[in-house]
């Protein structure tokens, strides 16, 4: 490790392959992004290709704008995911998209994009644990599943804007 990896953090992806090795989904009944669980280590998520942005990944931000999410390590496990499907998501510049991935819920394909209603996720996802509104019109759907948590964000519009995955155990 030498001194800057020491001041600025190393990225964990430096020596991944440059492209992603695997088709972009996430399973919500298995919780897994490409086939990989959450909670798992850094390592096992190698299939994602190396991450688009070094500073924010040397900072346990593994982030991949131009294929619309992103995951957070901690301690070396992979913890959470944020898919987003709008292109607005990233700092300008950043060449950020809508994640284009399939999701797959109770056993189907689904696509989902930044025109799916709150009435579409719930119909797919059933009834939230939680559901708040915040003042700006926003709303965010909660749902736990075991040991994960989900959380929709619904635009002031009531139209899909990302899905956040926090999981809180470590796999592996």
């Amino acid at each position: 490790m030498g001194m800057f990896d020491w001041l600025l953090g190393t990225d964990p992806t430096d020596k991944w392959p440059l492209q992603n090795l695997t088709p972009l989904e996430y399973d919500l009944d298995h919780h897994r992004l490409c086939g990989i669980r959450l909670g798992a280590t850094v390592q096992a998520f190698e299939t994602l290709g190396r991450a688009e942005d070094r500073p924010a990944a040397r900072k346990g931000r593994l982030v991949y704008y131009t294929r619309g999410f992103e995951v957070h390590t901690e301690q070396g496990h992979v913890m959470d995911a944020y898919l987003y499907f709008t292109d607005d998501w990233g700092p300008a510049g950043s060449g950020a998209r809508p994640f284009a991935g399939k999701l797959a819920i109770a056993g189907r394909e689904v696509r989902w994009t930044a025109r799916t209603t709150e009435p579409e996720v719930i119909n797919a996802l059933g009834e939230p644990t939680e559901r708040k509104q915040h003042d700006d019109g926003e709303v965010l759907l909660r749902y736990i599943r075991g040991s994960l948590m989900y959380e929709v964000s619904i635009t002031d519009r009531g139209t899909l804007e990302a899905i956040e995955v926090t999981a809180e155990e470590k796999v592996g």
